[in-house]
Parts: structure tokens; sequence; C-alpha cells
């Protein structure tokens, strides 16, 4: 009996070593995964950080390789700034929509060479990393109102990369994609625009 009373002490010994260790073990997954939540949100920021830098660092590529992605379907070609076609604009539009159009990322001009008359075509360009379905809703719109004010305007959602929803919707709306740099519905868009 002595010899089981002391076996049944040491079980109860060990199980309460068990179960302090179990609860530091405990303690420390919390500790880990706080550390990993807070791991998680720093990355998410990062990353965050990075796609504007990445976008950023395109819009600045296409405004200085304007002539390189659409040269060989427009000519005289030039990146304009919003503040130099403003005043010509202003009394079309409303507060709202300017205060929209000021956060269009790109305002490109040219004439289509594809077109006997060669019109003065103007290109609303908005850049993103992934070019995703606001991109391309926002490019319509803005275009909108370029059209609006009274300029043939195109809508361009440009990018590295462009998601299938982006995709489909820019084909619906008529929406040319630039994608790395390779134009995809260029006909479709200007079709619309000059029929518009």
């Amino acid at each position: 009996m002595e010899e089981l009373a002391e076996a049944q002490k040491r079980t109860e010994e060990r199980l309460d070593r068990l179960e302090t260790v179990v609860a530091e073990l405990a303690e420390a997954q919390k500790r880990t995964e706080q550390i990993l939540q807070g791991l998680i949100r720093r990355v998410d920021r990062m990353d965050e950080k990075l796609g504007r830098l990445v976008g950023e660092s395109l819009e600045r590529r296409y405004r200085e390789h304007a002539f390189a992605y659409f040269g060989m379907v427009m000519r005289r070609i030039r990146v304009v700034s919003l503040q130099d076609v403003f005043a010509d604009i202003e009394e079309r539009l409303s507060e709202a929509e300017l205060t929209d159009l000021l956060s269009l990322d790109v305002l490109v001009r040219g004439q289509v060479q594809q077109l006997a008359q060669k019109p003065e075509v103007w290109l609303a360009i908005e850049v993103s990393a992934v070019v995703d379905r606001g991109d391309v809703e926002r490019a319509q719109r803005r275009a909108a109102l370029l059209r609006k004010a009274g300029l043939i305007t195109i809508p361009v959602a440009a990018g590295e990369e462009v998601t299938e929803g982006a995709r489909l919707l820019a084909q619906r709306e008529n929406v040319m994609l630039l994608q790395d740099g390779q134009r995809l519905l260029w006909d479709e868009a200007l079709a619309a625009a000059v029929t518009a």
C-alpha cells in the first residue's frame, strides 16, 4: 500500500509539473500569436507602402515614356498637366466632378493615326501595380468627365498586372488596358470614344 501511495504521490507531482509546463506553453503560444499578429500588421503596412511606391513609379514611367506606349497609335503625343486645361473645363463641370478629376494619374493627348481626320484624342490614365475593377471604374468615370467637358477621351487603366474582374469590366465598358506596356482593347475603346 505504501508503495502504491508513493507512486500516486510521484504521479501527482509529475501531473503538477506537467500542468505548469502546459500553462507556460500556453502563455508562450499566446505571446507568439501576439508577436505574429504584430508582424502581420507591419507586413501589411509595408505592402501598402510598397504598392504606393510601385504605383508612383509606374505613373512616372507612363508620363516620361508616353510615346513608347502610345506612339504606334498616336502622334504628337504630349503629357498634359490638368492645370493646363483646367480653365477650359471648369465651367462645364461641377466642383465635385472637378475634384474627382484632379485625382487622375496621367493625362495624355495626341492625334489618332488610324482615323482619316486624325482627331485629337485624350487619354485618361489610371495607373496601379495591379489593375483591378476600381481602377477601370475610375478611368471610365474620369474619362466621362473629360468627355462632358468637350474632349474626346479614352479611358485607360494601366499596370503590370490585371485582375480577371478588371479585364471583364474593361471589355464591357470599352476601357483600354495597358498591361506591362502591351495595349489591349485599343480599337474598342477608340471606337466608343469617337462615337460618344
